[in-house]
């Protein structure tokens, strides 16, 4: 049986009725032989062995009222890379929920994800170190540029990983390491490359279920 979005929303609020919930979208993108993602912002940085622990996630966002997630993919990858994404139907979408709890699903939609996961985190969106918790429903797409990325006055700086070297991000990497090994930065602002880089959200989600994107699509 083929499911809607509106169903598995009603389900998941359901589950998670005491606890702050968000319904978010994101997309792993396809470019120069790797995947493109944004680097947080600079007031998440945390202070590491002189110097920063930085981290990395998919472009992508929040739902707003009456958005598809398709429209609201659109307008978050505009709004931080400046370019609207190619969309890719996955032949393939996997639910991941709270405990990595892996399971694939007929969607009864046009493009479809390449997964869709719940995950509860500690503190207040935005504010980690916050007493709380919260949830995040999020679909994630697969995508390719339909022009050249530039980070937006909201992003510090683009990070290309290489498939291979996307594989190896499960534990904190030097940024100098990363660039040494094909990695490409994309700056809007000065990184240290002294920094140590490290997956949240979306790449976090992928890299810690063993999921090999190309088998999805």
């Amino acid at each position: 049986m083929a499911l809607s979005y509106d169903r598995l929303i009603k389900n998941f609020e359901k589950k998670y009725r005491e606890i702050s919930k968000i319904i978010g979208v994101s997309a792993v993108i396809s470019y120069k032989d790797g995947y493109l993602f944004t680097l947080e912002k600079e007031k998440y940085w945390e202070k590491r062995n002189n110097s920063f622990l930085i981290k990395f996630t998919a472009v992508g966002g929040r739902l707003e009222k009456n958005e598809t997630f398709i429209d609201a993919m659109q307008r978050e990858s505009d709004e931080e890379i400046g370019c609207k994404l190619n969309l890719i139907d996955s032949k393939k979408t996997v639910y991941i929920n709270f405990n990595s709890r892996i399971k694939e699903i007929t969607l009864a939609e046009k493009t479809k994800p390449i997964i869709i996961y719940e995950k509860i985190y500690k503190g207040l969106p935005g504010l980690p170190h916050t007493s709380g918790k919260w949830v995040l429903f999020c679909p994630v797409f697969f995508a390719m540029l339909k022009r050249k990325p530039k980070p937006s006055s909201e992003i510090p700086a683009l990070l290309i990983l290489p498939k291979n070297l996307f594989a190896l991000c499960k534990k904190q990497l030097k940024l100098r390491t990363i660039l040494e090994r094909g990695g490409i930065l994309i700056e809007a602002k000065s990184i240290p490359k002294t920094a140590f880089i490290q997956p949240m959200f979306t790449p976090e989600i992928l890299l810690k279920s063993n999921i090999k994107i190309e088998d999805l699509l």
